[in-house]
């Protein structure tokens, strides 16, 4: 294809989405999830005496204080899986490996990210008194309060649905009025070397609808209300055949276990605040005045101090009203367990999850973590976002989406790009967005990086479309000279790219060369027109092009 013969006008911003289309994974956490969890105290390492915040270390986690708060020595988390044999016998072989390779992926993430005060001997798990036992003593006589008659019904103890394995809860016994006690059964040896236990079945349950993968929730508290239990229910359907896909289940498994140890709506009064304690990380801090609140347009906020900074951080934004904003497709003002997807498209706790790649562990979600009081956050694994970046307080609002020039919403139905530029997508809206409209990725042929998805000879001719690992999608109208367009708009294509360094991309249609593209500059190379909207040159972020064919000249434009 000769340089000349092409005309094209295109422009991009680069980002990373989870987009929630038809093909995403729902989270149905807050359904599942019980509001009351019983406790058990556990023994914790002794932390060292406190040091002045100037000798403190610089590892990679980041302890959940302010700079002049105590810090203590944290662990990378050590998260127990117990797969519960009885109840994945369902499973093929394959989807039982399946299922096991994807959860130990996900924990292997997880305790990348996050480190908690190591439990010193094993863990074991409480009984609930009223499960077990039919009567207790009344509170005038000397052992008032206690078991004296067991309940012949008891079969043991529950995590939502799965069986607590007997060896892992503590002993109970029965009592007369006074005197000791007659022991029933003793303490089970417990599970050795973790902080967290999370137990794992697949079952066809009713929560099994369209697009769900698993679901979790968590089962016990420690003395300082962390979370120390959990179990989570894979639908089986998506272990088998070609509905598996190894990252999205590894994805769901995180999304899951963060609810299950902090990001969750019944867990937030529980949060600590220990910005000004010398034992770090729940011990002797003290409750979260208020984690969430309603912000000016009546949608529920998450102001916590590490949260507000990485909101403030990610929209450059002063306000103190930048807070995290939380998901409220049911138009109710009550607090959800999910982020808003207006707001923070992309990351791992927003109530849909996208494709693998559109999917962030990002840094809000970290920030919210933090602001737990119980673990201490390694932020050098965080995947930051770029949905909104810059873009002020007010972006993601539902006042302001429909905004004809907004880099991240659109107008329409029309057929574009996907806002991180790796496939072409569809405006479209969901539940989920409020009636705001976004480029999704196309359910088929949509990667810009699969060959395979590459149209005939004939099409790729009249287009100049490239279809290689490193095309990404612009909005064009380029046909070639003398092949009558289809379209007079913009429509999404596929073309090559590279970067040469910070700032340094060229971009290439069909068969012709390398054209330069200088940021912040403008050239006409064969009646292609550049113009750097940049903030780096690397996967997620590319060029702006566009003509302004009436004047004959290079404008800057969506």
């Amino acid at each position: 294809m000769a340089r000349g013969a092409l005309l094209l006008h295109v422009s991009a911003l680069l980002a990373w989405v989870a987009s929630p289309d038809s093909g995403s994974a729902r989270c149905v956490h807050d359904m599942v999830q019980p509001s009351h969890a019983p406790t058990v105290v556990l023994s914790y390492a002794q932390p060292p005496p406190p040091r002045p915040s100037s000798s403190q270390p610089r590892g990679a986690f980041r302890a959940a204080t302010t700079a002049g708060g105590g810090q203590q020595d944290a662990r990378p988390m050590r998260i127990h899986v117990e797969l519960l044999a009885e109840e994945l016998g369902g499973l093929q072989a394959e989807e039982s490996r399946r299922l096991q390779a994807s959860v130990q992926a996900a924990v292997r993430r997880v305790s990348e990210l996050l480190a908690v005060i190591p439990v010193s001997g094993p863990l074991r798990l409480s009984r609930t008194p009223s499960k077990y036992c039919k009567s207790f003593w009344p509170q005038s006589y000397e052992n008032g309060g206690k078991c004296s008659t067991l309940d012949s019904r008891y079969t043991g103890e529950m995590c939502l649905e799965a069986k607590i394995p007997e060896e892992h809860l503590l002993g109970y016994s029965t009592w007369g009025s006074s005197g000791s006690g007659v022991e029933i059964r003793g303490d089970g040896p417990g599970v050795l070397d973790s902080d967290f236990i999370l137990y794992v079945r697949a079952a066809d349950t009713l929560r099994c609808a369209a697009g769900v993968t698993a679901y979790a929730a968590y089962c016990q508290l420690d003395q300082v209300d962390r979370p120390v239990a959990a179990a989570a229910t894979f639908c089986p359907a998506s272990l088998r055949g070609d509905a598996f896909n190894s990252e999205s289940t590894a994805l769901a498994v995180i999304h899951e276990l963060f609810h299950a140890l902090g990001f969750s709506k019944d867990l937030y009064s529980k949060w600590r605040d220990c910005s000004d304690s010398a034992l770090a990380l729940g011990r002797d801090c003290s409750p979260r005045a208020q984690v969430t609140n309603e912000d000016a347009h009546g949608q529920q906020r998450v102001f916590t101090p590490a949260v507000l900074r990485a909101v403030q951080h990610l929209l450059a934004c002063n306000s103190s009203e930048c807070g995290g904003v939380l998901e409220d497709a049911d138009g109710s003002s009550v607090a959800s367990s999910h982020w808003e997807a207006r707001a923070l498209q992309g990351s791992i706790m927003t109530a849909s999850l996208g494709a693998p790649g559109l999917v962030l562990v990002d840094t809000v979600t970290l920030a919210a973590l933090e602001d737990t009081g119980w673990y201490r956050v390694n932020y050098s694994r965080a995947e930051p976002l770029v949905w909104g970046r810059g873009q002020g307080g007010d972006f993601g609002l539902v006042s302001t989406c429909s905004t004809p020039d907004s880099p991240f919403f659109c107008q329409g139905s029309g057929l574009g790009c996907h806002y991180l530029h790796l496939h072409k997508g569809r405006c479209d809206t969901d539940s989920f967005l409020n009636g705001c409209r976004i480029y999704k990725p196309l359910v088929s042929k949509g990667e810009c990086w699969l060959e395979a998805n590459a149209p005939s000879v004939a099409e790729r001719n009249s287009t100049g479309e490239v279809y290689l690992s490193n095309s990404r999608c612009f909005f064009s109208n380029l046909s070639r000279q003398g092949v009558p367009s289809n379209s007079s708009g913009l429509l999404g294509r596929c073309y090559a790219h590279r970067c040469l360094g910070e700032e340094q991309v060229e971009v290439r249609v069909g068969d012709s060369g390398w054209t330069p593209c200088p940021a912040g500059s403008s050239i006409k190379v064969s009646r292609i027109c550049c113009h750097g909207l940049w903030s780096g040159c690397d996967l997620r972020w590319t060029m702006s092009f566009v003509e302004d064919q009436t004047q004959g000249s290079c404008v800057l434009g969506l």
